[in-house]
């Protein structure tokens, strides 16, 4: 941001403070300029407008036979993480709050939802703190498995969200370079096709990613229709 801001000859608050706020929002290119001269001029913002995402969901449902396979359910959880992933990074978001549900056949489901020390966005970090979350459940209660045959849907939804350029990152953990990373591995996977550079997390033994089917198909991992979008 700051690098920006001088790019653009803002060196000072006070020149930032007395910049339009279309200028501040093509320096930033994003709606963030707009919001800091409303900070710094003391006007009230509404964040929850129209054009904003309160919340972004991935869904799938498990047919029979993904149920009886623990892999297939982990694979699915994964592909979940990756899909919110790719649309925060498409959208430059990072997210407070995550939220996590699975349905059983026998009407029963199990609800979660963490506020993150951290804004989240990378879909391996998702997923590790789901995995957390389910061990300290069946910790706390023996004999219960959270992941078992049952289960006949996912679901895992982001929210709170905070806009890249706003991320304050922990002064004992900086992801800074990891966030960067990330978003040079997304810029060639749009510019030579998103199957010539894949990620460990995305490539298992036979393929089990791409094949498999039904309600559960992570086909669709990077098409933005199959799962909903909350507005």
């Amino acid at each position: 941001m700051k690098a920006r801001l001088e790019k653009g000859g803002i060196k000072t608050a006070l020149q930032m403070r007395h910049a339009s706020p279309e200028n501040l929002r093509a320096i930033l290119k994003s709606v963030v300029g707009f919001y800091w001269h409303c900070r710094l001029n003391f006007v009230e913002i509404d964040l929850d407008n129209e054009h904003d995402y309160k919340s972004m969901q991935a869904m799938r449902h498990l047919n029979k036979e993904q149920r009886t396979s623990y892999e297939s359910i982990t694979e699915i959880l994964i592909a979940l993480c990756l899909t919110l992933e790719r649309r925060m990074m498409k959208r430059k978001l990072f997210a407070d709050l995550l939220s996590f549900n699975i349905r059983y056949a026998n009407g029963e489901y199990w609800d979660d939802h963490l506020k993150l020390s951290s804004p989240i966005q990378d879909g391996v970090e998702i997923y590790r703190a789901v995995l957390n979350r389910i061990e300290d459940f069946e910790k706390n209660n023996p004999g219960e498995k959270l992941v078992n045959h049952g289960i006949i849907s996912l679901s895992l939804s982001v929210s709170h969200f905070v806009n890249e350029t706003m991320v304050q990152y922990n002064l004992f953990e900086d992801n800074s370079k990891k966030d960067h990373l990330r978003k040079v591995v997304y810029d060639l996977k749009d510019k030579f096709g998103k199957q010539k550079l894949m990620r460990a997390v995305e490539v298992r033994e036979g393929n089990i990613m791409q094949d498999v089917i039904g309600f559960g198909s992570v086909k669709d991992l990077y098409n933005d229709e199959q799962s909903a979008l909350v507005m």
